[in-house]
Formats: structure tokens, sequence, C-alpha cells
């Protein structure tokens, strides 16, 4: 590999152009900025996987109590809002049980309030001599019997109201409707799945390494995932679980989250998966674009602009040129997987200065 050597276009720019970072950044509104996520290690052997795009998070919902499904406002692929009422079942047997708890909770009210006066007045009875002790602990017995039937019925009541409630199905998230396996006015039962629901945004692709390579796999390890429905276009990942126990072929289940997945991207998409080994050669490091580097650098040291997502802004790093490979420079020590940096017109950016992000 060649050392580090810019082509005659880029000199020229290092030797004339300038990033004065002295100006007044809070005056300028915020830049849009095209940006680059560090995730491609300069060294190593790139190992392919086939895997599957999938929803960060998915559910199967569920009733839990049975009925009759009164209504079923929702289709596969439709969103849904958190909280969003998804179905709900014949309400007027929930209806009647409520009704039924609260009469049984009023007379249980009535007769401890009865069995408390009667207890009441034998005790005054018995501190004047009238009547035995034994009579007495009679009494202070239906008393008590009374106050647990009470506590019996309240708990029923409670029960009922709740088995209300659970005849509304909602959405515990914002996602989207991945399958509908029921219709309206059918019978459901405990735990039986009305629909299941995939979270949206967040995305990962599960994919299988063999037990002979497990080992060269990290959590935290970047990728590249290339979706061909997507037209080739590759994305950012990030090693997020890895399965401790085999599972057929012997091999191992690992999951990967995407950087910034692109609306377009759904579960159940193919892709193709390029995870680099890393390597502590001398040519050890990161790629990063060749636009991404501020002219007026040396050969030696040079900089970028990395984005500070917390701040909303860009901010001037030092680097070390280590050698070039086509349009992309490998950097080392002040760069990390998963540092975004500003790729295009970092001419114009100054340090510190507020910026937003260009969609995709």
């Amino acid at each position: 590999m060649r050392r580090w050597g810019l082509p005659a276009v880029i000199i020229l720019s290092i030797v004339t152009g300038c990033n004065e970072v002295d100006q007044n950044t809070e005056a300028l509104p915020p830049r849009p900025i095209k940006t680059y996520t560090v995730t491609e290690a300069a060294g190593g052997m790139v190992r392919r996987f086939s895997g599957i795009s999938e929803a960060s998070e998915t559910t199967a919902l569920s009733f839990p109590v049975s009925g009759t499904i009164q209504t079923l406002s929702v289709n596969a692929g439709d969103s849904v809002a958190e909280g969003q009422v998804i179905a709900t079942l014949d309400a007027e047997p929930f209806k009647l049980d409520v009704q039924a708890a609260r009469a049984e909770v009023e007379k249980a009210q009535s007769d401890v309030s009865g069995k408390e006066a009667e207890l009441k007045r034998n005790q005054t009875l018995f501190q004047k001599g009238w009547i035995a002790e034994a009579a007495l602990e009679e009494h202070q017995v239906a008393f008590n019997a009374a106050r647990s039937s009470l506590d019996y019925a309240q708990s029923r009541l409670v029960l009922a109201e709740r088995n209300l409630g659970n005849a509304t199905l909602r959405a515990p998230f914002a996602g989207t409707i991945a399958s509908k396996p029921v219709e309206r006015f059918k019978e459901v039962t405990v735990g039986q799945t009305i629909v299941e629901l995939n979270s949206t945004g967040a995305m990962v692709v599960t994919f299988s390494v063999p037990e002979a390579g497990i080992h060269r796999i990290s959590v935290g390890q970047p990728l590249r995932a290339t979706f061909s429905i997507l037209r080739d276009q590759q994305l950012d990942g990030r090693i997020t679980e890895i399965g401790s126990v085999a599972s057929e072929g012997n091999a191992y289940k690992v999951k990967a989250s995407i950087v910034n997945p692109p609306v377009t991207l759904r579960p159940g998409m193919t892709a193709e998966l390029a995870i680099t080994d890393a390597n502590d050669g001398p040519d050890a490091g990161y790629f990063i674009p060749l636009s991404a580097i501020v002219p007026g650098g040396s050969e030696e040291n040079s900089a970028v602009f990395k984005y500070d997502a917390k701040e909303g802004v860009v901010n001037l790093t030092a680097i070390k040129p280590r050698g070039v490979r086509g349009n992309l420079v490998i950097v080392q020590d002040s760069l990390a997987p998963g540092d975004v940096i500003a790729s295009a017109g970092v001419s114009f950016l100054l340090d510190g200065q507020q910026v937003r992000l260009l969609e995709e």
C-alpha cells in the first residue's frame, strides 16, 4: 500500500484553503451537512454473511381475557401510534360482571354495618353484666366474618373492572402491524394472538455465523449491510447480540443494529453483510472519505469535523493519515467506530458551528 499522498488538486486546496475558526459561530444559522459514519476497518479480512432485517422490537398482542371480538380496526401494514386501540371484545358480559360485583359489595357493606351495630350494642350489655362473654364473642366473630366477606366482594369488583378494561387492546408502542391472524366476531381465548406489532424506526439484521468463525465476532464490532432492494445502498451497523448456544448447522445467531435506517427498510428484507476483522498492523485504522479532510493541513497532521449529536455542532478534530486507498483515507487514533464526521463542504465549516444533518 502506498503511504499518505494526496492528489495534486487536494494538495493545492491544502495550500490555498483556509478555515477561520475564530469567527462568531453563534451568529450563524445551522448549516446543513452531509455526514459519514466511521465503521469500516482499514485492515484485516472481510467476511461476508447473509441476513434478514427485523424490527428491533416485535410483539404478539393478545387479550388477557376471553371473549368475542367486536371491533378490529387495523390491517397488516397499517401504522399505529402508542396507545391506539387495536381491537375490542364484546364488553356486555364484562359490564354485567361489574354490576354484579358492585351489588355484592353494597350487600356486604350493609351486612358489615348491621353486624357492627350489633357488636357495639352487645359490648354495652356486656359492660353492664347483662350478657355472658361467650355471647359477645359470637357477635365479634360474626362482625369479623362480615368484614372478610366485604373484602372479598371488593376484590371481586376490582377484578371485574380490570377485566372490563382488558376487553380493549391497545398498542404498547408505535409501530406497524405485521400480521392479523384473526377477524371480527371470532371467539378468542386468553393469550391468543390478535396482531403482531413491529416497532417503528430502529431495525436489526439477524444472521448466522459458523462455529469456526464466531471467535472473530464481538459485540460492538462495525459492519456494512447492503440491501439489493434499496438499490445496493450500503448501511452502517454494529453487532449488538451474539447467541451463546449454537443452533442448526453448528452456527450462532448474531444480531446487528442498523445505524439510521431509511424509512424504506422493512422487516424481512435480505441483506449481505460485510464484517472486517481487526488488524493491529501498520495499516490498521479506519477508512474515511478524502472529502472529509479539512483543507490547510499537512501530510502528517490533518483534521476533520466530528459531529456532536448532543450539542448539534461540529468540532475540529486532529487526525493522523496513514495511507490512501482510492478516494478513502486510513486514519488512526482520534476516530473510533460510530463517530460521525462531515463528509462534504468542510472548507465552509467552523469549529463549534451549529449544523443540521442532511436526510438521505
